[in-house]
């Protein structure tokens, strides 16, 4: 019998936490996290270059549209369903999917709001006066509370 907390040769974790602990400075700057399985990387990039480069707040952050590519067997599966694929949310402007479908990628629609583009909850400090800001996402049942 193989303990529970052993991962053999060959086999996948069940679980696939992704928290995040951002440092700036040398200091905590922002937490986030996501459910989402392998989009769960691709959520937490997107949300912390809102945060980091466009100077979103947390919530503009998490409400962004996103999307996600696909070029390998999910987690849990041996077949790869999506080859090649980029799901974009409806809200990213159609003229953008067009574009990259002329450069001849495979667009397809996650539809407005898709809880498959993660959902992630963030905690973010600013560096400038210490208050911390926490947003939750509407794409999944997520919530931000603070003490």
């Amino acid at each position: 019998m193989i303990p529970a907390s052993c991962d053999p040769p060959g086999k996948r974790p069940r679980n696939t936490n992704s928290p995040l602990l951002v440092m700036k400075d040398g200091e905590p700057f922002m937490g986030l996290s996501t459910p989402g399985g392998d989009q769960q990387m691709q959520c937490l990039l997107q949300v912390l270059l809102n945060v980091v480069v466009w100077g979103m707040s947390p919530e503009q952050a998490v409400d962004q549209p996103r999307f996600g590519s696909y070029n390998f067997p999910a987690t849990g599966s041996e077949v790869n369903r999506n080859p090649a694929v980029l799901y974009m949310e409806d809200r990213i402007p159609a003229e953008t999917a067009d574009a990259l479908r002329a450069m001849g990628h495979d667009v397809r629609s996650w539809g407005l709001w898709n809880w498959r583009a993660g959902a992630p909850t963030v905690t973010w400090r600013d560096p400038e006066t210490g208050v911390m800001t926490a947003a939750g996402d509407v794409r999944r049942e997520t919530a931000s509370l603070g003490f």
